[in-house]
């Protein structure tokens, strides 16, 4: 039918190979891959179709299917997979970016357009069985299950207590430093930013401001509205 037609024009991604039928959501990557139609020596993805003239951006590349989130932000210990998200990362605790932050690998960008875009590199294909909640980055979900179960593998050396995640436990080491000028009463959590704590107590007060305009779904934040939005 026409419609099934029009969909197909939809969901092809916007570049494609003059020479051959590769197409892919980004520019850079249908440069790459016509860097290899030339006979250049290229390093592929193991994980898709990326290819790259150098070993280092391919192994930067191959962060965003293993998780692996190396750079981490010494103010809120906020971990990424480049050195460039986490440069960028870094101007929303000094007020010049807009932080529309991706939830995948925590790249910041200036626009939600530029975030949508990005997002094309992140396919969900890991799916929660207990909710809505899906990914691009399997342990990501390995992450998100444990807000199901109830595991906190991560154990404060300190005063022993346990978190989910590495880096909640690092942000949980500044309160026996000192380090925070905004301290939760509740928990002990402790942050240098006061935005990043009001933000910490929507998880005590259950305040979800951020509401689905398709369905009854609330969220505490705006990054989670958006990654909602995808599921539908």
């Amino acid at each position: 039918s026409f419609i099934h037609h029009m969909k197909g024009h939809k969901e092809r991604p916007p570049y494609q190979c003059p020479q051959c039928d590769y197409s892919c959501s980004s520019l850079s990557y249908l440069l790459n891959h016509m860097y290899w139609h030339a006979g250049y020596k290229l390093y592929q993805c193991r994980f898709c179709t990326f290819f790259s003239l150098y070993f280092a951006s391919m192994v930067r590349h191959s962060h965003v299917h293993t998780g692996d989130k190396p750079y981490c932000c010494e103010l809120c210990q906020a971990t990424f997979t480049s050195t460039s998200g986490l440069e960028r990362h870094r101007r929303i605790h000094a007020g010049t970016e807009t932080p529309f932050v991706c939830k995948e690998c925590n790249e910041a960008f200036k626009t939600s357009d530029h975030l949508q875009k990005h997002s094309l590199l992140h396919p969900l294909l890991y799916q929660c069985a207990e909710c809505s909640y899906a990914t691009g980055v399997l342990s990501n979900l390995e992450l998100h299950i444990r807000t199901h179960t109830g595991e906190k593998p991560y154990s404060c050396s300190v005063c022993q207590k346990k978190f989910r995640t590495s880096s909640h436990l690092k942000r949980h080491r500044l309160t026996h430093l000192n380090v925070g000028h905004f301290k939760c009463e509740e928990c002990g959590y402790c942050t240098a930013h006061n935005g990043n704590l009001k933000l910490h107590l929507r998880i005590h007060t259950g305040e979800k401001p951020f509401q689905c305009g398709q369905c009854s779904l609330a969220f505490r934040t705006s990054s989670h509205l958006k990654r909602h939005l995808l599921t539908h």
